[in-house]
């Protein structure tokens, strides 16, 4: 209820007009970056088509290259500072981790002008773009997956902070046999190689460098 357009103030719903004024004259870069991955779930059919064609049609208008990248750099920032990794087998937190990568993909999605959900298809598009190598697309997704498979196995195993330590031996073996590891030391090494090579493909990224005519390499 917090995330109203208008703040704590504001109504809890808005018309479809003073949604798309809101979006295109007012919205912040990370708003936009939420529609990357918007859905409607619910409601009148007509209504849903037509905020999901406002959806691809404001992604394909604000793709504005070093605005985007500055933004996105900077929000990334505030979650490390906000969010440190406290574990070493930490898989959503911290650099080239879940949200790390989903940040990554989010802005390729915006910088490409594409209307894509999925992380593998957004990063994908950042790469047809000219903003991603397929080395670093490559990078990004082996640490998603790796991060992803460990997220959803700990929280099968226990409601807070993956701790193999404390999982016993039948814990350990169901995410050793889930990631594919034949022992804890491989798993926590790929967890590092892998985590460590997707934040400097990010680091690189927002780097800036960029001259936001990204979409130009189509």
């Amino acid at each position: 209820m917090r995330l109203r357009p208008s703040g704590r103030q504001g109504p809890v719903a808005t018309a479809i007009d003073a949604f798309r004024s809101y979006q295109l004259t007012e919205a912040w870069t990370w708003e936009h970056l939420a529609l990357t991955r918007a859905h409607v779930i619910a409601g009148d059919v007509t209504l849903g088509a037509e905020v999901e064609a406002f959806r691809r049609l404001l992604l394909a208008e604000k793709s504005t290259g070093a605005k985007v990248i500055a933004d996105v750099a900077d929000m990334r920032a505030r979650l490390r500072a906000a969010k440190p990794v406290t574990s070493a087998w930490e898989a959503k937190d911290g650099a080239g981790r879940l949200m790390d990568v989903e940040l990554l993909g989010q802005t390729a999605a915006l910088l490409a002008g594409a209307p894509a959900r999925r992380i593998e298809v957004q990063l994908h598009a950042g790469v047809t773009c000219g903003w991603l190598d397929p080395a670093a697309e490559s990078a990004a997704l082996a640490a998603y997956r790796l991060c992803w498979q460990l997220r959803c196995g700990s929280k099968l195993l226990s409601d807070g902070a993956l701790d193999l330590a404390g999982a016993g031996e039948g814990g350990t073996a169901f995410l050793l046999r889930e990631t594919g590891a034949p022992d804890v030391a491989t798993l926590a090494a790929r967890l590092e190689g892998l985590t460590v090579s997707a934040a400097a493909v990010i680091d690189t990224a927002l780097r800036g460098d960029d001259d936001g005519e990204t979409r130009d390499a189509k």
